[in-house]
This record gives structure tokens, C-alpha cells and sequence, in this order.
């Protein structure tokens, strides 16, 4: 019996031993969206997460040995209320940041539901955290760490995709690949009766608030500098007549299609 826990004890201490050792290779080739937060900078690159330390310019690579609950981002954004960075995955599982802090919320990964859990885009108005579903729009409460809401928006009360959420006045709009719907705030946004619907615009002033919603996830202005998410180059921060770019080292792309073992490595 004793040898058979010595022997148990000894193989948990290799596994967590081997585990220790592996490192992360993702490719950072293709940032989309970024969320700049009071001391760092997010990018968002093909679901892996890098970030670049404001003052020191140091960059550092979000993952499982990290501290993160999953795999496979799907989005990002910054709430300055609450100073929280709030990390969609594909899976439907979140990740709430704040600081070194990483709270798990994994309410909607457990949900038994047929749509996909993969949020499109994340919105913050009054306190509320709008999630842009294929489905539809679900609210987040980031006080309450709860989601409240779930609106099915389309024509009795059908799925619809929807990609990005604006707001202006009391009106929330929320558009799709081909439309855009609008509903009051203050009326019942769960009854799909009282939002309209109407084409996707292509110009006038509707036009512009929804470009300049799905322009928030990728260009942000801080004072002379503005980053963006610069695509095969990055991060980009441009101010004062320069431009300086960030990227880790990595693979060209996260499909890996070849794999070598050698020297007992993988």
C-alpha cells in the first residue's frame, strides 16, 4: 500500500512537473479588436490575447497558465465604470478581469440551448453590458455578475444575428448583416412587438453611429495617441508624428497542420 501511494505521488508530480514546462505558441498575426484599459492595452488576434503595458512597453501573452478559463476567444471590451475587461469565448464562458483578478462566469456555458454561445460583439450602457448573440441580444450585469435579460428580436420573436448594439437617447438600435432594429428603452424589449425594423442604412446619420459602434473595438483615442488594432502589424499607437507597433513573436496562423516529436519534445 505504501508503495502504491509512493508511486501515485510520484507520477501527480511529473504530470504537474511536464505541465509546467509547456509553453504557449500562438500567432499574433491578425489583431482585430483591441480594449485599452488604464494600464494596458488588449489585442484580440485569431482567439489568442496579448497585451502591452502602457509605461513599459513590456507584452504579455493571456492564456489557460495565465489564468484565463478557456480557450478560443470570441471578443473583447473595456467597462471604465467598473474598471473590469470582460473576455468572451466561443464556448460561451466569460472571464471578468480586474487588475491581476480574474473572475470566471460561466452561466451561459451551462445553458442548454441549441444556438451558438459565440457573442459578437460587447457593448456598455448605463451600468449594463450588452452582448450582440447570433440569436439575439442578452444583457450582462456586471455588479450583479448575473445576465438578465435574453430579447428575441426578430418577427415572432425569431433569431436573429445580430452583429453589432448602438445607442442614442432613450433608443437602442441593433443591427445585423442586413437590418437594424430600434427599440425605446423604456418600453417592454422582451415583447419582439416593440421593436422596428428597417434595411441596414448606407448613409445619414444612422449610418454614422453604427460605423462608429463597430470602429470602437478596433480604434481607440487617448489624448495625442490613438491605438488601433492594426491587423498583421498588431497593436499600433500613433501620436505626435510616430507610429509605434506591438506584436509577439509566434506562428504564422493558430491551425497547426504538421506535428514533430523529437528529443521528447512535441
Amino acid at each position: 500500500m505504501r508503495k502504491l501511494i509512493v508511486y501515485i505521488l510520484a507520477l501527480v508530480s511529473a504530470t504537474t512537473l511536464h505541465a509546467a514546462i509547456w509553453k504557449t505558441h500562438f500567432a499574433y498575426t491578425n489583431v482585430e479588436q483591441i480594449a485599452v484599459t488604464p494600464n494596458e492595452v488588449f489585442g484580440l488576434s485569431d482567439g489568442s490575447l496579448y497585451s502591452v503595458n502602457k509605461q513599459t512597453e513590456k507584452l504579455s501573452l493571456w492564456g489557460l497558465s495565465s489564468g484565463l478559463h478557456s480557450t478560443g476567444i470570441c471578443c473583447i471590451g473595456f467597462d471604465s465604470r467598473t474598471e473590469t475587461l470582460i473576455i468572451m469565448y466561443n464556448n460561451g464562458k466569460m472571464d471578468l478581469m480586474r487588475g491581476q483578478n480574474i473572475t470566471y462566469v460561466g452561466d451561459l456555458y451551462l445553458e442548454d440551448m441549441t444556438a451558438s454561445k459565440r457573442a459578437n460583439s460587447i457593448t456598455f450602457h448605463n451600468g449594463l453590458v450588452y452582448l450582440g448573440m447570433p440569436f439575439g441580444i442578452m444583457t450582462f450585469d456586471l455588479d450583479k455578475r448575473e445576465f438578465p435579460d435574453t430579447w428575441y428580436i426578430g418577427a415572432e420573436a425569431s433569431e436573429q444575428n445580430i452583429q453589432s448594439i448602438f445607442f442614442e437617447s432613450n433608443t437602442i438600435y441593433a443591427a445585423t448583416d442586413s437590418l437594424l432594429f430600434s427599440a425605446e428603452l423604456d418600453s417592454n424589449l422582451v415583447d419582439f412587438r416593440v421593436w422596428d425594423e428597417q434595411p441596414l442604412p448606407t448613409s445619414g446619420h444612422l449610418y454614422n453611429l453604427l460605423t462608429a459602434a463597430k470602429a470602437r473595438a478596433k480604434s481607440v483615442t487617448e489624448g495625442a495617441y490613438t491605438w488601433q488594432a492594426a491587423g498583421a502589424q498588431g497593436i499600433s499607437k500613433t501620436g505626435l508624428g510616430h507610429t509605434q507597433m506591438y506584436k509577439p513573436d509566434g506562428p504564422l496562423d493558430n491551425n497547426p497542420y504538421r506535428m514533430y516529436y523529437q528529443g521528447g519534445k512535441l
